[in-house]
């Protein structure tokens, strides 16, 4: 039996990933790891999580870089799934350089506090979500080599965010290998995932309703590449990462995938990113408007920034930023996943046409519910002024 913590506790990734380890009778105790308080995920219940054979869940609501409250927390766990992260703001922003520092210290300094703490408390085992895109140079990315980007680029698609992802995923492959406080060996392995969507993944659909300004139309944006991505649905991801655990406790094998990344996605082939958004975009009551040439949008946009800059204005912050902007409709990305189908058995079982219609009909449900909701407050507010009037 063995203890597990998990950072980003109170994620939608964590929900996804607690919902299929409930069921294991090799868990003892499960902890969340997160700022925010513990929350379970609309449609997605914990069903068997107050029955005796089910894991015990504890939350610790901390900061990873409270180093004293985080080995409260990781005492006696065997195993840490690194999900916790600063995720790429797809808006505008008034203050970018407070976003930067953001973004090194909830995943740059915050990953490197999580490792001194398990090399300090000797905890055996990691498995770290990363981000495909993370260590990507400006251009294309297409029929690529998997090891093509086992180091860091000179200068990143993805500007600090992707820099911060980069660095901290390099630190923990090269402390694989090394010898923990009470001499065992420190394994880990490192998950590239590309686009995660699924059920609770609420900052694209936020996004799309801001975005959506002028009369509920998404602007359809057309680059030379046409902004052709890769995905996985939240569901298949989390089974590769309960893979991992077997890999990871069997000593032979985790000598093996140790330090090792793998890119993670449903399918190779890849999907027009406007496509992609389709159905989530009428799931929030919204429409696809007519296509635009994305660099005219990325310039009106650079000059209104500046405008803004030199007034001393904030943006309305109704736009994609720029580097979401080129990151989704400029280029092309496309990775290999030849290593993946060598050691894993994963193969998705859901199709990606199903899987988009569950994350629609969640979207649909979720802010329907909320739309619900504000309009019965409106309600109320009203009725109670007539009553004091």
């Amino acid at each position: 039996m063995i203890t597990i913590a998990i950072t980003g506790g109170s994620g939608f990734l964590a929900a996804h990933l607690i919902y299929r380890l409930q069921y294991r009778t090799d868990i003892k105790e499960i902890r969340t790891i997160d700022r925010k308080p513990f929350k379970q995920l609309e449609g997605l219940e914990f069903l068997s999580i107050n029955e005796k054979s089910s894991p015990r869940l504890v939350h610790y609501r901390l900061d990873l870089l409270d180093a004293k409250m985080l080995e409260k927390a990781l005492y006696g766990v065997d195993l840490v799934f690194h999900l916790a992260r600063k995720s790429l703001e797809l808006l505008q922003v008034g203050n970018q350089r407070l976003l930067d520092d953001e973004y090194i210290r909830d995943n740059l300094l915050a990953t490197r506090s999580l490792l001194d703490t398990i090399f300090k408390l000797s905890v055996p085992r990691l498995i770290y979500i990363g981000d495909a895109y993370a260590n990507l140079p400006f251009g294309d990315n297409f029929g690529t080599s998997e090891a093509i980007h086992c180091s860091l680029p000179n200068k990143f698609l993805l500007g600090k965010y992707g820099e911060s992802r980069a660095k901290a995923e390099l630190e923990g492959r090269q402390r694989c290998g090394k010898p923990l406080s009470d001499g065992s060996i420190f394994h880990a392995v490192f998950l590239r995932a590309v686009h995660i969507y699924g059920e609770g993944e609420l900052k694209l659909p936020k996004a799309l309703q801001r975005i959506a300004k002028y009369g509920g139309i998404i602007p359809t944006l057309e680059g030379h590449s046409n902004g052709m991505h890769q995905f996985i649905y939240v569901g298949h991801l989390m089974q590769i990462v309960e893979e991992c655990i077997g890999m990871l406790l069997l000593e032979e094998s985790a000598i093996r995938v140790s330090s090792e990344y793998f890119y993670c996605m449903d399918e190779t082939e890849c999907t027009k990113f406007n496509k992609f958004i389709a159905p989530l975009v009428q799931s929030l009551g919204l429409k696809m408007g007519s296509s635009q040439w994305c660099w005219s949008t990325f310039l009106s946009i650079y000059f209104a920034e500046w405008a803004n800059w030199l007034r001393g204005k904030d943006p309305k912050l109704q736009n994609w930023s720029l580097i979401a902007l080129r990151f989704l409709f400029v280029y092309a990305y496309g990775f290999s996943n030849r290593k993946l189908s060598l050691l894993f058995r994963f193969k998705p079982d859901k199709s990606m046409e199903e899987c988009q219609a569950k994350t629609a009909e969640w979207i649909r449900t979720k802010f329907c519910k909320e739309a619900t909701e504000r309009i019965e407050e409106c309600e109320k507010m009203t009725e109670a002024t007539r009553a004091k009037g």
